[in-house]
């Protein structure tokens, strides 16, 4: 998958995993020609293995700040 992809899918697994997400909020985030099934796919609960991923992009997504370093600063 290609970047803007990579970031679409993300996006779109965090907005369909937040509570009372609808179907068409769903498909509006998606686009105009988006299938309710294919709504269906971003609205399935996180699985345990990708919950930190989603709840950083949460995080970004609200605050607006990003922290893309592989290394943290040392202090």
């Amino acid at each position: 998958m290609g970047g803007f992809y990579s970031l679409r899918h993300l996006g779109a697994t965090e907005f369909g995993s937040r509570d009372g997400c609808s179907i068409g909020a769903m498909k509006r985030w998606l686009g105009h020609s988006a299938s309710s099934d294919m709504a269906d796919v971003y609205m399935k609960p996180v699985s345990p293995e990708n919950r930190t991923v989603i709840e950083w992009v949460r995080t970004v997504l609200r605050t607006g700040r990003a922290d893309l370093r592989l290394v943290k600063k040392r202090k």
